[in-house]
């Protein structure tokens, strides 16, 4: 049987946070703890999301192993400028 496939938000905040080399906050300016994941967070914000950020949430950036460092650093910025908006 196949394995639960897994989204941005069954994710905990430190591994997107690695992930994105960004740092998360909640509402309050607060950082958020890592070991929740992004669906409770979201939850206990009661969050209601645009339908951009829900289009952001499914994005999925997949890289071949054979990339230069230098154009992971580019997608990294792109997906920063897009988190951002």
């Amino acid at each position: 049987m196949a394995t639960e496939r897994r989204t941005r938000s069954d994710k905990k905040v430190g591994t997107i946070e690695k992930e994105l080399d960004i740092q998360l906050y909640n509402t309050t300016g607060r950082k958020i703890r890592k070991d929740k994941t992004l669906s409770e967070v979201r939850k206990q914000q009661n969050a209601a999301l645009t339908p951009d950020q829900k289009l952001a949430a499914k994005i999925e950036v997949k890289i071949p192993p054979n990339v230069k460092i230098s154009q992971v650093n580019k997608i990294r910025k792109v997906v920063k400028k897009l988190n951002a908006k």
